[in-house]
């Protein structure tokens, strides 16, 4: 099962590389991926939901998200934003260089690793350099801060945190099942059923891991289907609303302005 689908099709430069802000009351949509993620925090301070462990970073601070776990990031505070940089790195990538980061477990949180900031840094100065090396210059980077994360950070076996994933596939499932089936109505039975659980108890450990009641992240997603539909200008707001299963106008420009922050029909 995987959620977010990361298209790495530049072979010389197979990562992601972002400077990210999240301000207050924003929260990053919850989500998983196979490729390892590595976020570093250079402005205020953040908190990182992983599974169903949250966790407060600060300036200097690294989070790495291991491969597959569900997590999202948003401000600790309600005055000021965070800031951090996101790499993810492409899985294929690291097991070429002998590194098979999507079936290693690394340490989520690392905080004072002077050495391991150097290495991130060199990556973000390589991302931002120029010349008709840079894209071996961003690989020779990337590649030394994976082996320094390798040789410092793996866990062992006996150190690797085991959150219960069976309510954790569960919870993946239903958001594969509504990622499939948003173009139509449905309800929490139907989608608890999907994931095999009961409908109190589903309900209890989907808000838990995203942050969000079903019908909530129903609509995000429907919205943020119509969003796309409505920026191609192909569709008028009614048919957009159609397509991502709203039976009734009134109520999809409403959700629609309280999830996207502006009315549909100024998209």
């Amino acid at each position: 099962m995987k959620y977010e689908l990361h298209k790495l099709n530049n072979r010389k430069l197979p990562f992601i590389f972002r400077d990210d802000e999240m301000v207050a009351g924003e929260k990053d949509f919850t989500h998983w991926h196979e490729n390892v993620e590595i976020l570093f925090f250079y402005e205020g301070e953040g908190v990182v939901t992983a599974d169903f462990r949250q966790t407060l970073t600060k300036k200097g601070d690294f989070f790495i998200i291991n491969s597959e776990k569900l997590h999202m990031v948003e401000s600790a505070h309600a005055s000021s934003p965070v800031r951090y940089y996101c790499l993810i790195l492409d899985e294929d990538f690291c097991a070429e260089n002998g590194i098979p980061a999507s079936d290693l477990q690394f340490r989520e949180h690392i905080s004072g690793d002077a050495g391991l900031e150097k290495k991130f840094r060199a990556v973000v100065d390589a991302y931002r350099g120029g010349g008709e090396f840079r894209e071996a210059a961003v690989r020779a980077a990337a590649l030394e801060l994976l082996l320094e994360l390798a040789r410092g950070y793996r866990l062992g076996k006996e150190d690797q945190q085991n959150a219960d994933e069976r309510h954790l596939d569960s919870v993946k499932e239903a958001i594969r099942y509504i990622k499939e089936h948003y173009e139509r109505p449905m309800s929490v039975d139907e989608i608890s059923r999907a994931a095999g659980l009961s409908k109190a108890y589903f309900s209890r450990i989907f808000r838990a891991v995203t942050g969000c009641t079903v019908v909530s992240y129903i609509n995000i997603v429907r919205c943020r289907n119509a969003a796309k539909l409505l920026s191609s200008g192909r569709y008028k707001v009614g048919e957009a609303a159609a397509r991502c299963g709203f039976e009734n106008m009134s109520y999809f420009t409403r959700t629609y302005k309280q999830i996207m922050g502006v009315l549909p029909s100024k998209e």
